[in-house]
């Protein structure tokens, strides 16, 4: 917002210089006209450059501001979808591990912890450190590579 403000200003401050000269090469003085016009000319750039550079900064803004709702979006509707997965694992009477491509445990319902005898921090640890004697009696077998 800062470098659009500072933009901004500069627009406005290279408008009034080209007003300014227009008055000059009316009614022109000890300065050469052609000077004043090669001057003029060099201002009406200057507006030109800035002019879309404040267009560009505009429109990036605009592309980020966008971009940051969207990405709010798309995380409310993962937010909603792992809570939904959660609800489902929740409400399931059998264990149900999941892992990630490392082995990582990433989720574990309750069923698991009570029938398996884990504990409820395993989220998070590799898969093997979460096996117990209990699950290997069992005959529970980890798929690890």
């Amino acid at each position: 917002m800062l470098a659009s403000a500072l933009s901004a200003a500069a627009v406005s401050q290279v408008v009034q210089e080209y007003h300014l000269l227009g008055t000059w090469l009316a009614s022109p003085g000890p300065v050469p006209a052609s000077e004043i016009e090669a001057l003029r000319r060099d201002i009406g750039t200057r507006i030109t450059i800035r002019s879309t550079a404040f267009a560009a900064l505009m429109l990036c803004t605009v592309a980020t501001l966008w971009l940051q709702q969207r990405q709010y979006a798309i995380r409310r509707t993962l937010n909603q979808i792992k809570l939904f997965a959660r609800d489902i694992l929740a409400s399931m009477d059998q264990g149900v591990i999941t892992t990630d491509l490392n082995n990582t445990i990433t989720s574990v319902n309750s069923a698991a912890i009570i029938i398996l005898g884990l504990e409820s921090d395993c989220v998070g640890k590799p898969l093997a450190s979460a096996t117990t004697a209990k699950a290997r009696y069992i005959g529970i077998g980890w798929a690890l590579p």
